[in-house]
């Protein structure tokens, strides 16, 4: 019976462990290398944070997974989360701005990809890493403006469940928030 135990112990100590998919963001470059479970890699452009909302750096774990997640925060979808450190995460995005600085601080990846990205990380683990800096990518990209874009500098509108119970709203935002 001792004899079973340790055989069995011993074969599962020697099995290989399950691969986790390898994640490498890199902000001077706008690009997200993932290194598959048997060794395969694919280079994707991706958006990371702009200036004032740069994306956090260092080697991460998951630390929760949404598929259909919503920022409260930013009133935003954010399609197959991959959380990794707080509120940061990788996420699939539509916004078109994909090879440049344009979020609040997540990682944007093309909608298709961050769905096969999902669910490898959902069935495998991940290791991310997020490397690099937006001056770096504006040293290497000259015609990049590191300034915050003219609506991100610009006050955001109320929400229009601010004024619901209120019988004034500013005739300039009135009709923004039909």
């Amino acid at each position: 019976m001792r004899f079973a135990v340790l055989a069995t112990l011993l074969l599962l100590s020697s099995a290989p462990a399950m691969a986790k998919v390898a994640v490498d963001v890199d902000i001077s470059t706008q690009t997200m290398s993932v290194t598959w479970p048997g060794g395969k890699s694919e280079t994707w452009s991706v958006s990371t944070g702009r200036t004032g909302f740069e994306t956090v750096r260092g080697t991460f774990g998951v630390t929760r997974l949404s598929k259909n997640h919503w920022s409260r925060k930013y009133d935003a979808a954010m399609p197959y989360a991959i959380f990794f450190h707080g509120g940061y995460a990788l996420h699939a995005s539509t916004a078109g701005r994909l090879g440049r600085p344009a979020s609040h601080g997540c990682v944007r990846i093309a909608p298709e990809k961050a769905a096969r990205l999902f669910e490898a990380v959902r069935r495998h683990g991940a290791s991310i890493t997020v490397s690099g800096s937006i001056a770096e990518f504006a040293r290497a990209n000259p015609g990049y403006d590191r300034r915050e874009p003219r609506s991100a500098r610009v006050r955001a509108l109320p929400r229009r469940d601010i004024f619901e119970d209120s019988t004034f709203v500013p005739r300039s935002i009135s009709s923004q928030l039909e």
